[in-house]
């Protein structure tokens, strides 16, 4: 049966995941029942939690320590007695830490490598393949390399096609008056598509047509004549329209703003079919006598005439409307169609610098491992890992793409229908990632109707398929924030949902949101015990500054710091996007240095002068704009309090031809950048540097080491990397996205600009959308990539139900942003937002909705506004009225509770290895060394050369030494030579694997070889007429009935006769004689009757029968 946990926020999703992990593994006699259980998480933080969490309490079993009630409901889970249990505990931990490769706790990408790995030949993807995750990357190369080498002039069709493609593409970009460049456009349009979850979906389906250039000419061809057709009726009907007022036996200004008529008509004519009649024209159409002023209402001439208008105007909108349907829909289906065509030569361009570079996209992953399951034996491809699985379990299920689903479908179908248990955990009210082709609407969809069949239930075990009372959902527990935070999250997502609800239904759109019903289990209980907290919600005014709301925020921790005693190390502030996250960081840097604070997002590496320093370096090494480079260096320089350089000291040959990491450790320790002295250890710069070291390792690995490259990858990438921060333990308050939070908890939460909009349209904003399937010609494609950008536009447009529930996914996404984001409260939540006013964005939500929470309404006074001012004295003659007018707006606020008084908790220290006892944080200093090379041999190779060099210094070349080493290595070719025609490339394997230190001595030895095997007795054994067995165990048993083995050298067979030579490289002696003497005795009793042994002495080409 399949198992679906609905997790609300802090609902112990982990515990539930961890008591389903171990009961599967304890439930079974075999402590390696765990190599056939999966458990996929979504990050890899969350996977090494998860393991750490499992090892954790298995160790606590086996001691019968730790979480009692865990243990608990463990043993009711497994019906195991605690004394069992802790005995199945302690083997199932060694079996793990053996065996710790096969404990499958990982990412789904990770898992989906991992079968492609294993299943490299048949997918036809290169061995040791890597994955590759720099999409924009790859694709910006492929579209620069497709447009620089396309050629029409080498005479091929492909090319000839392509070239056309891309002329088409520049004549529409010159049209739209965008010019004739298109790379910046491709790039953009085939970077934010052609990973993407939609069109790989559909991707074969949509190559069959634009990879048939008759297709799409067929399809453009259709779709412009239906413009022209459409275009030049509705047209010609606007001008009949126009015809008629004139030829009417009055002026039709006479009617009631009859020029309105007219213009109305004539923009129709004029080509404009998306403006919508004004409220009087509308009017107009429904009755007739609004068209006849006052004076004329008995002017029965003028009633005719206006019954006769009104009925010809409303003809002429409903086909307009027509019309706008159709010509709409064209000009979105053509509006994307040629970089979708050149998305197919985009992909070829990126699969032919994977393959050479042997390299896979992670992107890809889901869609090659589909083709490969689909009407194949999902059990069957999945064990290619290397076992059965007979357990699945799925974490943070709501962010699972389609294809990710598809994949597993098959293989939970199967366990389900074997009567294997299989789990997944999730919560709708989460799903945050849709941008990665996260779908809810699968958690959403799982049900005991679904397939396969699943039961619902809470982290609680509550059946959540049948509630005990009619329209009652029974509650989970939230184990992390405090009751009056639970409780306002209660009520305002409750009401939240249901307001966003009524604002839908009010639009006018056809289908519902369900927002209610997606938060249906929003209502959590506190944890027993647990009493306070505080929320705060401030609802600036708008003409509050961003500088003014992060003071308002600083003056809420300071008081919450000094006063309530919360270290700064458990705060955290949190915002929607990367830059609003380093705009908190730059202006706690400047104006509250002595607060500290730590961001992923917020520490960009070109923040740093100590990384801008060795990049305007290697730039005037390169030789780019060398006076800029200095000024740049220069400026570095003053803000690290450093000497400044003249950098024309770097004119020396041998810096250019040094190795890229050895140069830029070269001028770090040249510039004083290193931090081996309590003098310099004051720059600070040592994480940023580090980090800007792994990011040249990181370049090395995938390019070679060219200063120029390297610069041109630093002004395209570097700006995206910033130094990974370590924030679990630190007594910093961590700034991150929301979606960076997800999984986390802080004890107080500030939110400073919870005012981010609903819906959001980008002009490169693209939607996939599916045409009705009766409808020519649009219906040619399956999916169609339609812009955005203009709303209206697409709303009047066959792709209109599609935008619609795309506008619904978004305000789903926020609401989902906002629960995540109030859910890491553990005591203090506290919110900023400044409503805008058009609304449409969360700020007016909240506005509109926390009246209704039953919160107090407090205004305070924004003393912050005017705080950088204050320095700056007034005239004396400021009149009172301008003071007035400058008074800045009081800040509404909403408040539940009283801050409450940081306890600290005092955890023994425990035993557990895997628990949560924190490791110290050591101080790095970076310090530049100069690199050290050495020469590394394999050790055949280094027994050779010492062998060598120990005959050399005897005088003697047939030293038992050098006979040795000699031997050896004649040995480990002849092994690898089939026919004569093999010793060449056994050779070269040999040097290859370092056997030689030098050419010479390969040579000499392929030299001698080919004369021993062209001997007159040997030539016949290596002319292939033979069926040989190199290097092959004999197996028999001996006096004693042991299993023994035996691997003769070369035995080869022809019917029933065999023949079996053994290479020797020293004095012959009696034992080598015996030795083949055993050999040919085993072959007899192996059938084969007539058999010959010899001893070849292969140095001194000496041949003994046996």
């Amino acid at each position: 049966m399949l198992h679906v946990y609905k997790a609300s926020a802090g609902s112990g999703k982990t515990y539930r995941l961890a008591l389903e992990y171990l009961t599967a593994a304890l439930g079974s006699e075999d402590p390696g029942e765990f190599r056939h259980i999966l458990a996929v998480t979504f990050t890899n933080k969350a996977t090494g939690e998860m393991k750490d969490r499992i090892l954790a309490y298995l160790f606590d079993l086996a001691r019968g320590t730790g979480d009692l009630n865990f243990a608990a409901s463990l043993a009711q889970e497994t019906g195991l007695a605690p004394s069992l249990l802790a005995a199945r505990a302690e083997a199932l931990l060694k079996a793990i830490l053996h065996d710790y490769d096969n404990f499958r706790v990982q990412t789904i990408d990770a898992f989906f490598q991992a079968v492609l790995a294993n299943m490299s030949y048949e997918l036809g993807l290169m061995r040791g393949f890597r994955i590759d995750l720099a999409d924009k990357e790859i694709i910006a190369k492929a579209v620069d390399k497709l447009l620089a080498q396309t050629n029409p002039e080498k005479g091929c069709a492909d090319e000839k096609k392509l070239m056309e493609s891309l002329v088409a593409y520049m004549e529409e970009h010159i049209e739209d008056e965008q010019g004739w460049n298109i790379s910046k456009s491709l790039k953009s349009f085939a970077g934010s598509n052609l990973f993407r979850d939609t069109y790989l979906r559909h991707e074969r389906e949509i190559r069959k047509v634009t990879d048939d250039p008759q297709k799409m000419n067929d399809l453009r061809r259709c779709l412009r004549a239906a413009e022209k057709e459409e275009t030049e009726k509705l047209h010609q009907e606007a001008l009949a329209f126009q015809k008629m007022l004139q030829e009417l036996p009055f002026d039709y200004t006479a009617f009631s703003r009859g020029k309105s008529l007219m213009t109305y008509a004539s923009k129709i004519a004029d080509g404009d079919f998306i403006t919508e009649p004004s409220a009087t024209l509308l009017k107009n159409m429904e009755d007739s006598s609004t068209l006849v002023k006052k004076a004329d209402a008995k002017n029965g001439d003028m009633l005719t005439a206006a019954e006769t208008v009104s009925e010809k105007l409303g003809g002429l909108e409903q086909r307009r409307r027509n019309a706008a349907l159709t010509l709409t829909s064209i000009r979105l289906t053509l509006q994307l169609l040629s970089p979708l065509t050149l998305l197919t030569h985009v992909d070829a361009e990126v699969e032919a610098a994977n393959r050479t570079a042997g390299h896979f996209m992670l992107a890809k992953t889901p869609v090659l491992l589909g083709n490969m399951v689909k009407g194949s034996d999902a059990s069957f491809i999945y064990e290619r890992i290397g076992t059965t699985l007979r357990h699945v379990m799925i974490d943070e299920f709501q962010d699972t793409s389609q294809m990710q689903w598809d994949n597993f479908r098959m293989l939970l179908d199967e366990l389900v229908a074997s009567g294997q248990k299989c789990v997944v955990v999730g919560d709708i009210k989460q799903s945050i990632y849709r941008w990665r082709g996260g779908s809810w609407n699968i958690l959403s969809a799982l049900g005991p109707n679904s397939k396969p069949p699943a039961a619902v239930f809470n982290t609680k075990g509550q059946s959540l398929d049948a509630p005990a009372k009619e329209g009652e959902m029974p509650c989970d527990t939230n184990f992390r924030s405090l009751p009056n935070v639970v409780d306002f999250n209660n009520v305002f997502f409750q009401l939240a949902a249901a307001h966003l609800d009524e604002q839908w239904k009010k639009s006018g759109a056809t289908k519902p949101l369900n927002m209610a019903k997606l938060y249906a289990d929003v209502v959590q209980e506190p944890r027993s015990g647990r009493k306070g907290g505080l929320v705060s919600v401030c609802l600036p005014p708008s003409s509050m500054s961003s500088e003014a709301v992060l003071e308002h925020l600083h003056a809420f921790m300071t008081d919450l710091h000094e006063n309530q005693g919360v270290p700064y190390g458990k705060m955290g502030i949190l915002v929607r996007y990367n830059n609003e996250a380093a705009f908190v960081a730059s202006h706690f840097s400047v104006h509250h240095p002595d607060v500290p604070v730590s961001s992923d997002e917020a520490y960009h590496l070109l923040s740093s002068p100590a990384v801008l320093m060795l990049v305007a370096a290697l730039k005037w090494i390169a030789n780019e704009e060398r006076a800029l480079q200095q000024a740049v260096f220069n400026r570095q320089c003053e803000l690290l309090l450093l000497p400044s350089h003249d950098l024309s000291e770097l004119a020396d040959e041998s810096l250019k031809d040094m190795p890229l990491f050895e140069l830029c450790a070269n001028l770090a320790e040249r510039f004083g950048l290193s931090e081996d002295t309590p003098e310099r250890a004051a720059h600070g710069q040592s994480a940023y540097l580090f980090a800007f070291f792994d990011q040249v390792l990181e370049f090395l690995c995938e390019h070679s080491s060219d200063i120029t490259r390297f610069c041109a990858w630093c002004d395209e990438n570097l700006a995206s990397k910033s130094v990974p921060s370590n924030t679990e333990n630190s007594d910093a308050v961590r700034i991150c996205t929301i979606h960076k939070s997800k999984g986390l908890q802080f004890h107080t939460v500030f939110m400073p600009f919870a005012d981010w909009a609903m819906e959001t349209r980008r002009p490169e904003d693209v939607l996939w959308c599916t045409p009705p399937k009766e409808l020519s010609p649009f219906n040619q494609l399956p999916s169609v990539p339609v812009g955005t950008y203009a709303s209206k536009t697409v709303t009047a447009s066959i792709y209109a139900e599609d935008y619609l529930t795309e506008i619904a996914q978004q305000h789903i996404d926020n609401l989902n942003l906002l629960y995540v984001a109030f859910t890491r409260a553990v005591a203090h939540l506290c919110i900023w937002g400044t409503p805008r006013k058009k609304g449409g964005d969360m700020a007016t939500l909240m506005a509109e909705v926390l009246p209704e929470t039953g919160l107090e309404q407090v205004e305070l006074e924004n003393i912050f506004e005017c705080c950088e001012e204050e320095a700056t004295e007034e005239d004396d003659d400021t009149t009172d009225n301008e003071e007035e007018q400058k008074t800045p707006e009081p800040i509404l606020c909403f408040l539940s509770g009283e801050p409450v008084k940081w306890e600290e908790k005092t955890k023994e220290q425990s035993e557990n290895p895997f628990g949560e006892n924190s490791l110290p944080v050591l101080p790095v200093a970076l310090q530049p060394k100069a690199p050290q090379v050495t020469l590394l041999q394999s050790n055949a190779a280094r027994t050779f050369a010492e062998n060598l060099k120990g005959a050399a210094e005897n005088g003697d070349g047939e030293s038992p030494a050098n006979d040795m080493a000699f031997g050896a290595a004649c040995h480990r070719i002849l092994e690898n030579v089939r026919t004569a025609d093999d010793l060449e490339k056994a050779v070269r394997a040999a040097r290859d694997e370092g056997l030689f230190a030098r050419r010479s001595e390969a040579d000499h030895i392929q030299k001698l070889l080919a004369k021993r095997i062209a001997a007159p007795h040997a030539r016949k054994w290596f002319d292939g007429t033979y069926e040989l067995y190199n290097e092959c165990a004999i197996l028999f048993r001996d006096a004693a009935g042991r299993p023994v083995s035996r691997r003769p050298d070369r035995v080869m067979v022809k019917e029933k006769e065999a023949v079996v030579v053994d290479y020797k490289f020293a004095r012959p002696t009696e034992a080598h004689r015996r030795q083949v003497a055993q050999y040919v005795e085993l072959l007899r009793r192996m059938g084969y009757e007539k058999v010959s042994g010899f001893v070849w002495y292969v140095l001194h080409d000496e041949l003994r029968a046996v």
